[in-house]
C-alpha cells in the first residue's frame, strides 16, 4: 500500500490490483480534499467513456480523433496508428505515450534546412526555449543531412482529462507551435537550404 497525501491506495503491484477496464467508476470521494475531489452535484453517466465530459477520463485515439472531427479537421491514422493531420502545411501528430499516462501533439515545420545553417536554427530554437515554457522546440538531423525543425507540447494524462481540459491542451499545442512557426516564417524569409 502506498500513502500519499490523498490517503492510501493500492500500488499497482500488489495482489489486490486489478486493472481497469477503461472505464472508472465514480467513487465516493473522501478525506481532507473530498469537497475537491468529489464529482459536481446530479453528476450522471454519460458519453462514450461512460462519464461525462466534464470528469476526467483516459485520453484515447478515439477521443482524439473525435475531437479532430468535432472540430471539422481533416486527419489521418499513420501506419502506427498514430493520428496526424496538416495545419498551414506544416505536419502535426497526436501521440499517445507509454500506457496512456500521457500525450503529445508533435509539430514540424514544412521546410528543412541543411548543415550550413544548423548554428542560426539552433540559435533560434535556443532563444524560444529560453523565453517560453511550451511548446519545446528543437531541431533534429536526418540521416540524409537534412535539418528539420520540430516542436513537441506533452501533457501528463495518468488521472485522465476532461473534454474542456482536452480541449485546451490540444488548442494550446497547435497554437503555440503555430506562433513558433510563424517566427521561424519571418526569421527565415529565403530558403534555409543554403546561406545566400
Amino acid at each position: 500500500m502506498v500513502v500519499s497525501i490523498f490517503g492510501a491506495r493500492e500500488r499497482a503491484d500488489s495482489a489486490e490490483y486489478q486493472p481497469h477496464s477503461g472505464v472508472f467508476p465514480i467513487q465516493e470521494a473522501r478525506g481532507p480534499m473530498a469537497h475537491v475531489l468529489a464529482p459536481p452535484a446530479g453528476h450522471e453517466l454519460v458519453g462514450s467513456m461512460g462519464l461525462d465530459p466534464n470528469f476526467p477520463s483516459p485520453v484515447t485515439h478515439a477521443r482524439l480523433a473525435a475531437w479532430l472531427k468535432d472540430n471539422n479537421y481533416s486527419y489521418f491514422v499513420d501506419s502506427d496508428g498514430d493520428l496526424g493531420g496538416l495545419w498551414d502545411n506544416r505536419m502535426f501528430h497526436f501521440l499517445i505515450l507509454g500506457d496512456g499516462t500521457a500525450f503529445q501533439i508533435r509539430g514540424q515545420w514544412n521546410r528543412f534546412g541543411n548543415m550550413d545553417r544548423i548554428e542560426d536554427l539552433l540559435n533560434v530554437v535556443n532563444e524560444w526555449n529560453s523565453d517560453r515554457i511550451w511548446p519545446k522546440a528543437y531541431v533534429r538531423v536526418r540521416d540524409d543531412g537534412t535539418i528539420v525543425v520540430c516542436t513537441d507540447l506533452t501533457i501528463t494524462a495518468d488521472s485522465g482529462l476532461s473534454e474542456p481540459q482536452l480541449d485546451l491542451q490540444l488548442r494550446c499545442g497547435l497554437a503555440t507551435s503555430a506562433a513558433f512557426f510563424d517566427s521561424l516564417e519571418v526569421q527565415f524569409p529565403d530558403s534555409i537550404a543554403s546561406r545566400k
